[in-house]
């Protein structure tokens, strides 16, 4: 965007600014490009280091255009007060990448579970079914 900058002369009244008409037309393409950019009329609101809806219990899409990616520059952790979910019972992930995974509880697995290399068990395998 580029932003439009109103002369505005030396001093008071002397001449030297920008006529009312050029600097007037200035402000609209100035609000023309804010507005354009998507959060003004919308529930979205940008805040210090927040982005976030303003309607209650609002969803916050990220959405690239064509096949363009989120992508994080940081770690993405969850508020510190609740247990939050990555996907849903009808939601899920296809593929999930990942160098370490830390499970701080029950690992509950629904289907089948491949490992590919070792499995290394510290504590008890209790089987409750078959172990191929």
């Amino acid at each position: 965007m580029t932003q439009y900058v109103i002369n505005i002369g030396a001093l008071p009244n002397d001449g030297t600014g920008d006529p009312l008409r050029t600097a007037f037309n200035e402000v609209n393409l100035n609000f023309n490009q804010i507005w354009n950019a998507g959060p003004v009329g919308s529930n979205i609101q940008i805040t210090n280091n927040q982005i976030l809806t303003t309607n209650t219990n609002g969803n916050l899409i990220l959405n690239p255009n064509g096949i363009g990616v989120v992508q994080a520059n940081a770690h993405i952790i969850p508020d510190q007060t609740r247990i939050r979910n990555l996907g849903s019972a009808t939601n899920k992930w296809n593929t999930v990448y990942a160098q370490y995974v830390d499970v701080g509880g029950a690992l509950t697995v629904s289907g089948d579970l491949s490992v590919t290399g070792n499995l290394s068990v510290t504590g008890n395998i209790i089987e409750v079914g078959n172990i191929v």
